[in-house]
């Protein structure tokens, strides 16, 4: 299985993600958004409203359903 990772390289999100999967032995492909023009919205001072923040939160649930089963 492959991750695909968007963010920048100074991004502290990004590398944190990074070092998840790679903990876990999943292969990671980091596709760095200031070579293609974007930026990471922690770089730039984003601040998410509290209903963003609930939907990253809900959001998570597939993702720990899907590192539970590669546990087993």
């Amino acid at each position: 299985m492959n991750i695909q990772i968007f963010g920048t390289k100074k991004c502290n999100d990004t590398k944190k993600a990074e070092r998840f999967f790679k903990e876990r032995g999943i292969k990671v492909q980091f596709v760095d958004m200031k070579e293609k023009g974007a930026r990471c919205p922690v770089d730039i001072g984003f601040a998410p409203t509290e209903a963003e923040r609930r939907r990253a939160r809900e959001s998570l649930h597939p993702l720990r359903r899907l590192m539970e089963a590669l546990r087993t």
